[in-house]
């Protein structure tokens, strides 16, 4: 369980800023650092993929990045001290193989609270690290998953159907990718086979994961860049919810010819509850791409994005990453230079409106050539940071750059530990709501075994609060169907949420208080198509039912009818009835009835 790092930030409000001149403000303070007295920081030779993880539980990201390119070299593990410096491994085979490695990705994938390892390979072999929990990892020789053979570059573990136990995808750059299904066991990986999203051919050096329609199950988007001959089109899967998969060839971004993508990455930039896709694209003067989701009303479909800077600057781009860089309540995104030195990094700042403005002047701007990158908090001080993995060339040194802003904004971290879900949480939504300057903003984080192309950022799910003083609810939506809801929390605080049980560590170290009443709170997503999710909390255990009915007063739905215990319950209504029938689309009323208490709440169903 991870320790609660106290804060090091005071928590200050800004008063008397509207949010346009806040939003310059913020653009003109944010200030990166480059690292130079951290041991082992810098490294020449040819590093690639980076992955954030907290792989020995004290509470302090750790580093991993993997090495070669043109010939085999050894890997690198840095474990954080906390007191700002890292400490190199040196010993066990997650440091001594020698290959030419590419992406790695953290996961737990036998759930026992250790954070596992996958790394791909140029070469036939691919690496799978067990984690001992003592600091330590035997590597795992056997499995489909280490013993296929081709030529793999990216990696993500994944729960796509929603069984507890993380799966693997591994991307094939010369064919069909690779999708194991996991059980537990690090041997125990099955190849999945015939179906399209393992028997397409496509270039692919990354795939990325996500919930784009809000079903609860992982959706893949699969770019393809150039090597197939001219512009290639991306491929885009979505989750039937059974095992299987459907190829969507119709959505703009599955059909988009200009592309030539190399990376992709989901994300809420506009803070309206559901994910947008941004693609990196390949070759100079390539631009990248941003996919806005419409949302529920519009069938979570998706429209482009033409004019801002961030979608008509050129450049050679493979990684993107997004996170909270100025904690102001909205996600900026950094996009490294992985082409000629006369191109540059790339940092835009959210200005919160859907525009965004392009920073010219920090560390993280001019450093050229780099190719993995991704985002933690390493020092614990409520503000993420950058490490950066040089391109190719042994003279090309990888940094870490410090976010050093001073903007007194607040924050929060929230580790996610799963119990019905894969303990690591990855699928799982964090949604909070507070009040930034004056307005009720909802904002969501996805967690994800990639982030961007060669970068897995930090498993820990990071908000920016802005000068809001409290964070009025916090709801967490895990793969497994459960939802777990809080109210009025603190800010500037690091704490661990335990699925089933909400936040059990605080500042204080004390278990969150149960409340006295029962609670009924809203569906979401509201309106939906086709399933919701339901969430109360009981005070005492009780006999309960939960019953959806039409504005006639006619039942339609029985989701809940015994006796449970105290708690925080949740459950997904499917818009079908109770003989099974998709219900038509209007307004519904469910009402909780516990012991003697009755609460109801409206929710809308749009076919």
């Amino acid at each position: 369980m991870l320790l609660i790092q106290h804060a090091r930030k005071l928590c200050l409000v800004i008063l008397g800023l509207i949010s346009i001149s806040q939003c310059v403000l913020f653009a003109q303070s944010l200030t990166f650092t480059q690292v130079t007295d951290v041991p082992s920081a810098p490294i020449s030779l040819q590093s690639q993929a980076v992955a954030w993880g907290d792989y020995n539980n004290d509470g302090w990201e750790d580093l991993f990045i993997s090495m070669g390119v043109s010939v085999p070299q050894f890997n690198h593990l840095y474990q954080n001290n906390g007191n700002g410096t890292f400490s190199q491994v040196t010993s066990g085979s997650i440091v001594t193989d020698f290959y030419q490695s590419k992406g790695c990705s953290w996961g737990d994938f036998n759930n026992d609270g250790y954070l596992d390892l996958f790394v791909a390979s140029l070469l036939s072999t691919r690496q799978l690290y067990q984690n001992n929990g003592d600091g330590t990892f035997i590597k795992i020789t056997s499995g489909a998953a280490v013993m296929d053979s081709g030529v793999t570059v990216g990696a993500s573990w994944v729960d796509y159907d929603n069984d507890s136990y993380l799966d693997l995808d591994v991307s094939h750059a010369v064919g069909p990718n690779f999708l194991y299904k996991g059980d537990g066991t690090g041997s125990g990986f099955v190849r999945i086979t015939g179906q399209p999203i393992v028997e397409d051919v496509t270039f692919t050096i990354g795939s990325a994961w996500a919930d784009f329609d809000n079903d609860g199950d992982r959706d893949v988007f699969v770019p393809n860049g150039t090597s197939l001959g001219g512009d290639s089109i991306n491929f885009f899967y979505v989750n039937n919810g059974d095992g299987t998969f459907t190829r969507d060839a119709l959505n703009i971004f599955a059909s988009d010819k200009t592309v030539d993508a190399n990376g992709g990455s989901w994300v809420d930039y506009d803070n309206d509850g559901d994910l947008d896709l941004y693609v990196t694209g390949g070759n100079p003067p390539r631009v990248n791409q941003l996919y806005r989701n419409e949302g529920p009303l519009n069938n979570y479909t998706f429209s482009k994005i033409m004019n801002e800077n961030i979608v008509t600057d050129t450049c050679q781009f493979c990684a993107s990453h997004w996170g909270d860089l100025d904690n102001d309540g909205d996600l900026d995104l950094f996009v490294p230079n992985a082409g000629e030195p006369k191109y540059r990094n790339r940092l835009y700042v959210n200005n919160g409106d859907g525009t965004f403005t392009s920073l010219d002047s920090t560390s993280l701007l001019f450093e050229p050539r780099y190719i993995g990158s991704a985002m933690a908090d390493y020092d614990n001080d409520g503000d993420l940071d950058i490490f950066l993995s040089s391109r190719l060339n042994n003279n090309e040194v990888s940094f870490l750059h410090r976010n050093d802003t001073q903007n007194n904004n607040n924050w929060i971290k929230i580790h996610c530990e799963g119990t019905q879900s894969n303990q690591a949480a990855l699928g799982a939504k964090v949604r909070l709501k507070a009040n930034i300057n004056g307005t009720d903003i909802w904002q969501m984080r996805e967690i994800s075994g990639q982030s961007g192309l060669l970068g897995q950022s930090s498993l820990i799910a990071h908000f920016g609060l802005g000068d809001a003083v409290i964070i009025d609810s916090l709801r967490i939506e895990w793969p497994s169907g459960i939802a777990d809801v809080e109210t009025n929390i603190d800010v500037n605080q690091f704490v661990t949420a335990l699925e089933g049980q909400g936040i059990i560590t605080g500042i204080s170290g004390q278990l969150v208080s149960v409340p006295q009443n029962i609670t009924l709170y809203q569906n979401y997503p509201n309106p939906f198509n086709p399933s919701t999710s339901i969430t109360y909390v009981l005070p005492t255990s009780s006999t309960v039912t939960l019953k959806v009915y039409n504005l006639l007063g006619q039942e339609v739905k029985t989701l809940v009818d015994e006796h449970q215990s105290a708690g925080t319950k949740s459950v997904v209504w499917n818009g079908r009835d109770n003989s099974g029938c998709l219900a038509s689309s209007g307004i519904y009323i469910y009402t909780l009835q516990a012991g003697n208490a009755v609460q109801s709440q409206k929710m809308l169903l749009v076919r």
